[in-house]
């Protein structure tokens, strides 16, 4: 692929998608992270502002870390509270920490792939309601002008009858 991109593979989402649809491309991501399989994973979408507005967003899925997590939520307009995080050494995470750190990850994950998936999709509807309402008030200049032609052919000819008549 050209500009040093590396795509690895495409599914078709159909517009009445359910989250279980994208069960591959989840799988997928988790296999290749589970295998060290890329240096890095970037998910690229269009986040939905506003009906006028999407803004091409990049995502760093893998390596996920606190930097672009924080990139992200700023990007897309959120913000969390300021909780200050007390350490408490009576937390007991099953079956381990590692493990519940692995398991929240590809969560974190999974809900960034399937947010993307929902922009996009409201991104792409926003653009052909715009498109269609741009087309239809088009429609309604063009079928203004050309009744103004119409009217005015029909006006001549009556003239011109009327005209030949009197003569």
């Amino acid at each position: 692929m050209g500009a040093g991109w590396n795509v690895v593979g495409t599914c078709h989402i159909k517009d009445n998608f359910v989250e279980n649809d994208l069960n591959s491309v989840f799988v997928y991501i988790k296999q290749a992270i589970k295998e060290n399989r890329y240096a890095k994973i970037k998910i690229y979408f269009n986040y939905f502002k506003n009906v006028v507005m999407q803004v091409p967003l990049r995502f760093k899925l893998y390596p996920l870390d606190q930097e672009s997590f924080d990139a992200f939520l700023e990007n897309i307009d959120k913000k969390l509270d300021n909780i200050a995080l007390v350490p408490n050494n009576n937390l007991l995470l099953e079956p381990d920490p590692k493990t519940y750190a692995k398991s929240l990850i590809e969560d974190i994950v999974h809900h960034i792939v399937y947010y993307a998936v929902l922009n996009n999709k409201t991104s792409e509807q926003a653009s052909r309601m715009l498109a269609m309402k741009n087309a239809k008030d088009n429609c309604g200049e063009i079928v203004s002008g050309l009744q103004t032609v119409y009217n005015k052919t029909r006006q001549q000819k009556i003239t011109q009858e009327i005209s030949e008549i009197v003569s």
